[in-house]
């Protein structure tokens, strides 16, 4: 069950490369226009701890943004999608993309949200709930760099929150929370070195869509992206591979590779379970419609389920 869910998280930093109403004492559906970053950061500087902690609104903003108006270079997307999980048949939980350009300042940048919902027994059995966003910067022809990042999630009733503040070109972190602390002798810090020119979950799903977009434009067969988010060091391998007969989809594989920041415990699932997932991408615009995910417990499987005007249509459907 767990696996399940942590192919979900997955996807949800890869878903670009390609029914209920939540219950409020989960993780209350975000409103619009909110600043996040900050809040969360004033969580984390007020040492909340998460034991036993609800997940509730975290998010406050007073500072007022637009939607940009594009340019012919522009690339960046406006779309709002709802994926469904299931595992073994079962319907086990759901999925919810958001991403909406703005401009701050005179930059062009991309604010992006992804909300995870465990479902059913699922739900009951872990209580799993999250919430991401970024701010990520545009800086034409298809290039993002991360800016600003922030999730909180819920795991059997305990609450993480993690943040991250970049430099200004995107290259190194220069603020970073995770409350509560880690437990050091059992998940090791991951280096200043190691985390230097790497994405965060969001953007990478970003980046690695426009890597997908060139390399089939190119006849590239793989590329590799380097993810750092908040615990742990990874890279990821990517191999496109021949279009799918019927639907003429694109299809992707990709491969987890623990580089630091991994618990023993999580190491030994990886070497027993081959962590790989294939995206199966439409070659239209480059989304994909499903996904799959082995284990030695069964396959988990993730669908395209509903695009709609606003999140909250998404959330309630």
């Amino acid at each position: 069950m767990f696996y399940c869910l942590k192919f979900t998280f997955l996807l949800s930093l890869l878903v670009l490369v390609a029914c209920y109403k939540v219950p409020s004492d989960y993780l209350a559906p975000l409103k619009d226009e909110k600043n996040f970053i900050q809040d969360i950061y004033s969580h984390a500087e007020d040492k909340i701890q998460g034991e036993n902690a609800e997940i509730d609104d975290i998010f406050s903003y007073d500072k007022k943004m637009h939607i940009s108006q594009k340019s012919s270079d522009d690339k960046r997307l406006n779309v709002i999608k709802k994926y469904e999980v299931t595992w073994l048949g079962f319907h086990v939980g759901d999925l919810f993309i958001k991403i909406k350009s703005e401009e701050q300042d005179g930059e062009a940048f991309s604010r992006m949200q992804v909300i995870i919902r465990s479902y059913g027994l699922a739900r009951k059995i872990s209580g799993y709930q999250s919430d991401t966003q970024a701010l990520i910067k545009y800086k034409g022809k298809g290039k993002y760099l991360p800016h600003e990042y922030a999730t909180s999630f819920a795991l059997r009733k305990k609450r993480r929150d993690i943040t991250f503040l970049y430099s200004e070109d995107g290259s190194r972190i220069i603020k970073e929370t995770n409350v509560p602390p880690e437990k050091r002798w059992k998940r090791k810090e991951v280096e200043v070195e190691e985390k230097l020119n790497t994405y965060d979950p969001l953007t990478l799903s970003l980046m690695a869509r426009e890597k997908l977009i060139t390399a089939v434009k190119l006849g590239e067969k793989e590329f590799t992206m380097s993810l750092y988010d908040g615990r742990r060091r990874t890279d990821f391998e990517f191999n496109i591979e021949d279009y799918t007969k019927k639907e003429k989809l694109i299809n992707v594989t990709f491969t987890e590779i623990p580089i630091s920041g991994y618990t023993n415990n999580e190491m030994k699932k990886i070497k027993s379970r081959k962590p790989m997932i294939r995206l199966f991408i439409s070659p239209e615009n480059y989304f994909p419609i499903r996904a799959e995910g082995e284990s030695t417990i069964g396959t988990a499987i993730i669908k395209l389920k509903d695009e709609c005007s606003t999140l909250k249509e998404c959330l309630d459907s």
